[in-house]
């Protein structure tokens, strides 16, 4: 008869122990809770990435307005953004400070301020000026 020297092993079964599955959880959680705060603030980096790009986005698109306003000789105007910027308004005030005889050209300080559903204004001001392509040719240029 032949004794498998496995066979007895003072009467333990294989497998890992309480305390071994105990670590490789705490190990696990871990590694999980490190990984699940990282992407979080991730996503909270994104979440404030996007506001921001789409509010220049939105600053842009008034700056646009209040130039094409001041070219037709509105030197002030405002509006809303709608759908998915319901709540967002544009607003934006000209001044001349050209256009006279000491300074022929027309010329323009535009102060554009656009309002977020919570009531904060981003606000941008530019100096605008336009030589109209009949002030050119009559220039001699």
């Amino acid at each position: 008869m032949s004794v498998h020297p496995h066979s007895y092993r003072s009467g333990r079964r294989g497998g890992f122990t309480l305390v071994e599955v105990l670590a490789a959880v705490a190990i696990l959680g871990s590694a999980l809770f490190i990984l699940l705060s990282t992407h979080h603030g991730a996503l909270r980096l994104f979440e404030a990435m996007n506001s921001s790009v789409v509010e220049t986005q939105m600053l842009e698109r008034a700056v646009g307005e209040a130039e094409f306003g001041v070219l037709t000789g509105e030197l002030t105007g405002s509006g809303e953004f709608e759908g998915r910027f319901a709540g967002y308004a544009w607003s934006y005030q000209g001044t001349a400070i050209g256009g006279t005889e000491e300074s022929p050209i027309p010329f323009y300080q535009v102060e554009v301020t656009v309002r977020n559903p919570d009531g904060e204004d981003q606000t941008l001001s530019f100096y605008f000026f336009h030589v109209s392509s009949t002030e050119v040719i009559e220039g001699g240029v």
